[in-house]
């Protein structure tokens, strides 16, 4: 295996010639909205013994709500990244911030454990496609203008 590496002056002619305020309000919108989802799990987790309270759940429900979103990301990282992939980035952001806006919005809303749990299920849904579509932006507009090899 070879490490190459690749030069300032290197970078092919091919690389799109972006502004960089537009290479910041990309990375700005998907930074703010990684960090939402992350403060939005954490809030569930903060009302967790309201929650156990008000609904009657066991300590195995709770973590069934806790965990749901990681199994999720883990169980649809790759299809839905290769569908953001094939539908094209621009959309598929906006798609998946819609997506997870409405998720958040259903788990604000619920009023049963079983409402919660596909709330939060459905609300992992928007984070693979998320990072799948910045990640080669982070690359290709970079505001300081690194390719990859």
């Amino acid at each position: 295996m070879a490490i190459h590496s690749v030069a300032l002056g290197d970078i092919p002619a091919t690389v799109p010639s972006v502004p960089r305020r537009y290479a910041w309000v990309v990375f700005a919108l998907t930074f703010g909205l990684l960090i939402s989802d992350y403060m939005s799990r954490q809030v569930l987790n903060a009302v967790f013994p309201l929650l156990k309270v008000e609904w009657a759940l066991s300590d195995a429900q709770l973590g069934l709500l806790s965990g749901i979103v990681a199994v999720m990301v883990g169980l649809l990282t790759f299809p839905l990244s290769l569908l953001a992939d094939r539908w094209g980035r621009v959309r598929s952001l906006a798609l998946m911030a819609m997506l997870w806006s409405l998720a958040t919005l259903a788990c604000a809303v619920a009023q049963t454990f079983p409402q919660m749990f596909a709330a939060a299920s459905s609300s992992a849904s928007a984070r693979p496609p998320t990072a799948a579509s910045a990640s080669p932006w982070s690359f290709r507009y970079s505001p300081h203008t690194c390719a990859p090899p």
